[in-house]
């Protein structure tokens, strides 16, 4: 049962607009200005879209209350920044997710949940080996378990976090991982279960991030969990850039701002002006060549 309440949507808003509202913290860094000051830079998000902001005032005390991934309570006022809509955030509170509506932070998938749900459980009983296919339909067969599993987002933050991203990135990486067992015969497509299998299954689980300091307990050691990460981490990727994709304005290929999370800047095709966007608020530099052009032909 929700206690708080969401009264306006990103897209909503408009220059100059006091602002009171909850939004979910897509990003968080640390600076520091000129003279030494620290501030807080934000990307805030709703089911809606996206807007950046600043936090200028007590930095330091309000760091703890806004970590990637959390609701906060924003107090504060837009503004026009160099023709880009942001936040000037004077106060937040963090606000336990118990308390609110994840649907209202997060888009939904845009496929047919039910249609993707059907296809991943084919997917699950095309397994041979039957100890495996057997403990995937358990799972995915299981209707509260599914139920619930058709509804989550597959991360908070980096990549298919809407409702439903969870069915529709386990289904993308299971039609790649489909594909590859094809193009690499040595690849166990199923995986023998007992205790061995076991071992071997619980490994592609630990590690599928790949690296420690993505969240992975393990790092890959076998190539059914060198597959896997990469696979996982080729649909993160595309799905990122597909949302940044829809978030810029104009057709054609073009720049996004610096994506801290990626360390670059990103060159995506565009959509028509009416799709609408959501800038954050780095800019590159407008003198001499720019930056993102150097670094797209390794200048």
């Amino acid at each position: 049962m929700t206690t708080a309440n969401k009264t306006i949507q990103i897209k909503e808003i408009t220059d100059g607009q006091a602002i009171h509202d909850l939004f979910l913290v897509r990003e968080m860094s640390r600076g520091e200005t000129k003279a030494g000051k620290p501030y807080l830079s934000l990307v805030l998000m709703d089911a809606s879209g996206e807007i950046s902001g600043r936090v200028w005032e007590n930095a330091e005390q309000l760091m703890g209350e806004c970590p990637t991934g959390a609701i906060v309570s924003v107090t504060g006022q837009a503004q026009a920044y160099k023709g880009i809509l942001q936040l000037r955030v004077d106060n937040l509170s963090r606000i336990a997710e118990s308390e609110v509506d994840l649907a209202l932070f997060v888009p939904s998938v845009q496929g047919n949940v039910g249609l993707m749900a059907k296809e991943l459980l084919k997917l699950a009983g095309s397994v041979e080996n039957p100890f495996l296919k057997e403990l995937l339909l358990a799972l995915f067969g299981e209707r509260r378990l599914m139920q619930a599993f058709k509804k989550a987002p597959a991360a908070k933050v980096m990549h298919h976090a809407y409702v439903g991203g969870l069915l529709e990135h386990t289904l993308a990486v299971a039609r790649l991982a489909d594909s590859i067992s094809t193009l690499y015969p040595n690849l166990d497509r199923s995986s023998g279960f007992p205790e061995e299998l076991g071992d071997r299954i619980k490994h592609l689980i630990l590690s599928h991030h790949g690296r420690h300091e993505f969240g992975s307990p393990s790092l890959p050691m076998m190539q059914e969990a060198f597959a896997l990460n990469f696979l996982d981490d080729l649909d993160a990727k595309i799905n990122y850039l597909d949302r940044l994709a829809g978030q810029v304005k104009g057709e054609g290929y073009q720049w996004t701002e610096f994506q801290r999370n990626l360390e670059r800047f990103l060159f995506v095709k565009g959509h028509r002006a009416d799709d609408g966007s959501a800038a954050s608020l780095d800019q590159g530099q407008d003198n001499g060549v720019d930056p993102r052009q150097r670094t797209l032909f390794g200048l």
